[in-house]
């Protein structure tokens, strides 16, 4: 938009030469420059109201995508906190490394890891990976928490 008016103001200027020195026969000869500025005002007003409502549409719209942005990095958060409290109840409370005969334990931390999962992004997975490995939830041998099917993609 900043290039486009001075080039809209040199056509003008041009088309202003070239009638005044009578290179082109409009049909206003012997008009000044007001008569002429009246019939060029309305278009170049007219550019330059929609190159306006073209960058304050933009605008809008990076500010909204920032404030989308900021909605799901805090919902992200939200989320992996909620994880990280509910695991901490559930290995400190109800032991479950030690209860291995506890299916319900194990169920919930699984279906609690793999909701958490699907809805992080790679380094929110990072920290939960984390603490499952820190928990040893996520042993080689007879895990408590089997990761073969969790959604482990790098998704923004």
């Amino acid at each position: 938009m900043v290039v486009l008016a001075p080039a809209v103001l040199v056509v003008v200027v041009v088309l202003l030469v070239m009638v005044r020195l009578e290179y082109v026969e409009t049909g206003f000869a012997g008009k000044t420059i007001w008569d002429w500025m009246q019939v060029v005002a309305v278009p170049v007003v007219g550019i330059i109201v929609a190159g306006w409502f073209v960058i304050v549409a933009q605008g809008v719209g990076r500010r909204n995508a920032l404030e989308r942005d900021m909605a799901n990095e805090r919902e992200r958060q939200d989320v992996l906190q909620s994880y990280l409290q509910q695991m901490k109840q559930l290995v400190l409370g109800d032991q479950l490394l030690v209860a291995s005969d506890n299916a319900a334990a194990k169920a919930v931390a699984s279906a609690l890891t793999f909701a958490a999962l699907r809805r992080l992004d790679g380094t929110r997975k990072g920290v939960v990976i984390r603490f499952l490995h820190e928990s040893e939830l996520i042993r080689k041998e007879n895990p408590v928490i089997s990761l073969n099917l969790a959604d482990l993609a790098m998704r923004c």
